[in-house]
């Protein structure tokens, strides 16, 4: 028989129930225990009391309740991984609409260059056609 608080649940009482059970009749089988006399086997109290302060107090006791810890911890690793790979979507979203638009800004840079050299070029050509009229009317014949 085995007496335990409702915070242990049913598990641990009947795992340390079983543990029991096997750790005694490994030590005396069931011959001896048949026939011990009253408090014959008083030395396994000791073992009773290490075995009640192991299910007592070590989480690893309870194997269905480690699991369930372990498993939440991966479920808390992998929520940190998602949102880690959305934090660096939104990163990369964000460099790629700075990347279009710096792509449009050069575009545009470009094509104004463009017009800017053909306006110089253009009033280039219109100051030598000039200079060489010039030159001609200054250097033709006065009639």
């Amino acid at each position: 028989m085995c007496m335990a608080d409702d915070s242990f649940g049913r598990r641990i009482p009947f795992a340390f129930l079983q543990d029991i059970k096997g750790q005694f009749l490994e030590k005396y089988g069931i011959d001896r225990a048949l026939c011990a006399p009253a408090y014959g086997l008083n030395e396994f109290s000791r073992v009773l009391a290490k075995r009640m302060d192991y299910f007592s107090t070590n989480p690893g006791a309870d194997r269905l309740k480690q699991v369930h810890g372990e498993i939440e911890a991966v479920k808390d690793v992998m929520t940190q991984n998602i949102e880690r790979v959305l934090e660096r979507s939104e990163r990369i979203e964000l460099l790629v609409d700075k990347t279009d638009t710096l792509n449009q800004h050069a575009f545009a840079f470009k094509k104004r260059g463009t017009q800017v050299k053909h306006a110089m070029w253009w009033k280039n050509t219109k100051i030598v056609i000039m200079i060489v009229f010039v030159i001609l009317v200054s250097f033709s014949p006065h009639s």
